[in-house]
């Protein structure tokens, strides 16, 4: 039998009574000094019918110092007491070897950084030669505070995808949190009497808004890919807010027609989804999550684009514009920085 310094193992032992009586048996081990040797009968004596046996398990742990290939010798003594005296012993003699060091539990995250709105994480546990796991994380690199537990689970093969539950990932980030922490504990049973613990690593949440106001992102340019027509496609957008918060997507052949020329406005030049056009109905858009995507209008497009068919504008200019109540939604510090598409 091999076991990694320090760390117990079990083999099984068949006990036998060979008399022609029922028998009390006295089971002792005898572990060299520094190693641990356990039986997991339940008392000094087992009591065994004629010709009857039973079998037992035998945990053998080797000091946490020893080296690789250390061996021992450990005595199990089976003595009858149905005669004065213990006529009929047995002796067997395990020879444990201490092996090479188990593999230490590893966890890791498909992602280091993650929108605290988005997807919780999911890790993935190596429990070495353990049979069960608990992952933990803590919003405190010492672990003073474990805000989640997985509880003990089982790992019969090793290896586990754990993913953390939507409502715990909701807790965790409410209020919002920058970086969070987590570790693998694992056991050889499900007593957790020896527990091994993984390194502590973190995870970096980006918040769920971005810090410098709202963000818009152009998905494609004016001039699609052949064989499609230029100016054939109405631009869409990625849009980034405050969730909950109103948003308004504007498009101008100008980027002075956003505030300083407003009233020099026209549905050729200018379009908002807040205001809409004649051909285009007015939308209070909001976004639960702060995240959207925002198609341009046909109709709308079919007036702009005449612009750029005509060469009297080159680029597209867009902003996006953010409020938590539709009164403040077009004051120039709720607007993400002026962009354009050719």
């Amino acid at each position: 039998m091999t076991a990694p310094a320090g760390r117990a193992v079990s083999v099984p032992v068949r006990i036998h009574n060979f008399d022609y009586a029922a028998a009390d048996i006295r089971l002792h081990l005898t572990p060299p000094a520094g190693w641990v040797a356990t039986g997991s009968w339940p008392n000094l004596m087992i009591h065994l019918p004629p010709d009857g046996e039973a079998t037992y398990l035998v945990t053998v742990t080797p000091p946490a110092a020893a080296a690789a290939g250390d061996h021992a010798d450990i005595e199990l003594l089976a003595e009858s007491t149905r005669l004065a005296g213990g006529a009929f012993r047995h002796r067997a003699i395990l020879h444990p070897t201490v092996g090479a060091p188990a593999p230490a539990p590893r966890i890791s995250v498909h992602a280091t950084a993650l929108y605290s709105d988005g997807l919780p994480p999911l890790f993935w546990i190596e429990a070495g030669a353990d049979a069960f796991y608990r992952v933990e994380v803590s919003d405190r690199s010492d672990f003073t505070q474990v805000n989640f537990s997985s509880g003990s689970r089982p790992i019969p093969a090793g290896v586990d995808a754990f993913a953390l539950p939507s409502a715990a990932w909701r807790r965790l980030v409410t209020p919002p949190t920058r970086q969070l922490y987590y570790r693998l504990r694992t056991a050889q049973d499900a007593t957790w009497a020896v527990v091994h613990e993984s390194a502590v690593a973190s995870l970096t949440l980006s918040p769920a808004w971005p810090p410098a106001g709202p963000e818009i992102t152009a998905l494609h340019g004016l001039s699609p890919a052949a064989p499609a027509q230029p100016f054939s496609v109405a631009p869409a957008f990625r849009v980034h807010t405050m969730p909950n918060f109103y948003y308004a997507v504007e498009v101008a052949t100008s980027e002075e027609l956003f505030d300083d020329e407003r009233l020099s406005c026209n549905e050729h030049n200018f379009f908002s989804s807040w205001f809409g056009s004649s051909v285009v109905p007015a939308r209070r858009l909001r976004s639960d999550s702060g995240h959207a995507i925002y198609h341009l209008p046909e109709p709308a497009w079919d007036r702009l684009k005449q612009e750029f068919i005509d060469g009297r504008a080159q680029q597209l200019h867009y902003i996006v514009r953010q409020a938590g109540v539709p009164s403040q939604l077009f004051g120039t510090i709720h607007s993400s920085t002026h962009a354009s598409i050719t």
